[in-house]
């Protein structure tokens, strides 16, 4: 059996099979090193409870992310090694800390990590630890599976409407304005449209048309391609709406250009949209639109702004207002993450989330 050492602790940790039965150590996925391909760990220390707010979370199935391969290929958010990567799950909880007063040993939640910098809250791995109160209980007409694909895209949505663009979830709020959503069909944009239609915007989503009945049914009133040239796209959105309130990129640096040039024309002077991007720091030059950020770290290091997201998305779940949305479901095990990630840098995914189900 090979070994490897954390440098930062000096523990040793076993390579191979997941062969321990210890209550202390767990499986995980990890990068070892930047030019080492993923390697699953078989002893590597389960998380404790270090917060009286905190749950311990047996994965179910884990969510898939194209930062999860990014970072590696790139070389950015890893600092250390081993590394675990994983931004959402679901699970049963296992343990709670004193404070804990919702939830109870057994009970079904879902997650999403926004803080990058504490492996504990990772999910490539069986076991994750989680403030309760960041904690979504997991509706009775939700699976694992589904559950597990909801975080990140639920909270990047959330997190744009009510803080960048500093709206509220007022059911019809925002009857009469519109949003335009480059990349309709990403997992965020789908939760977009989702809310957006909760609220009342006229939605335009610009996505491959593949997508087109899927991206209809969630919301969106127009569907535009992505493919076309851009001024024929800003011909459609001129005659699907007059003006434009707010644009949101989800794609790339490029498509960020195009949205600032498609809320500048089709505008004008006449009225100022305000615009946020996932993708891309870069700041187009126009006066005729604003950049609000896009700060998701808020979700966990505002404890209360956080749980007002939880809070209120969570009634929207049980009313029906917004779903899980479509999942490709890779089975067998933890090692299936290492297969799906590359399936995702390779292949991308199609308006659906890569699912890892565990068999614990």
């Amino acid at each position: 059996m090979s070994l490897l050492v954390d440098r930062r602790t000096k523990d040793t940790f076993a390579l191979g099979k997941p062969i321990s039965t210890s209550k202390q150590h767990q499986t995980a996925v990890a990068i070892v090193g930047y030019d080492e391909p993923l390697t699953v760990l078989t002893e590597y220390p389960k998380p404790r409870i270090t917060h009286p707010h905190e749950l311990i979370i047996k994965n179910k199935s884990i969510g898939i992310n194209p930062v999860d391969w990014k970072c590696h290929q790139f070389r950015f958010g890893i600092y250390h090694f081993p590394w675990i990567n994983g931004r959402e799950s679901s699970g049963i909880v296992e343990d709670a800390g004193e404070e804990v007063r919702e939830f109870e040993k057994g009970s079904k939640v879902f997650i999403v990590s926004t803080m990058y910098r504490d492996n504990r809250t990772s999910t490539f791995q069986e076991y994750v630890a989680m403030d309760s109160r960041l904690v979504w209980k997991l509706p009775e007409s939700i699976g694992f599976s589904q559950g597990a694909g909801i975080g990140v895209g639920l909270v990047t949505a959330t997190v744009i409407l009510l803080d960048s663009f500093r709206l509220s979830l007022a059911e019809n709020s925002q009857h009469g304005k519109t949003l335009l959503i480059w990349g309709g069909a990403t997992v965020v944009g789908l939760y977009l449209t989702q809310l957006a239609k909760y609220l009342g915007f006229k939605v335009i989503g610009i996505a491959s048309l593949q997508n087109q009945a899927y991206l209809q049914e969630l919301g969106a009133h127009t569907v535009i391609d992505r493919n076309l040239p851009v001024g024929q796209i800003i011909d459609k959105v001129s005659k699907a709406t007059t003006h434009v309130d707010f644009g949101v990129d989800c794609a790339s640096r490029e498509s960020t250009e195009k949205l600032v040039q498609i809320l500048s024309e089709v505008n004008g002077k006449s009225l100022k949209a305000r615009y946020a991007s996932i993708v891309s720091s870069h700041e187009p030059a126009s006066d005729l639109v604003e950049k609000r950020e896009v700060r998701i770290k808020r979700f966990h290091e505002d404890i209360e702004f956080g749980h007002q997201i939880v809070r209120e998305t969570s009634k929207l779940f049980e009313t029906g207002k917004i779903k899980a949305v479509r999942t490709k479901v890779f089975r067998g095990g933890i090692w299936s993450v290492i297969d799906a990630l590359n399936l995702l840098k390779n292949k991308g995914a199609q308006a659906e989330r890569y699912i890892v189900e565990l068999d614990n």
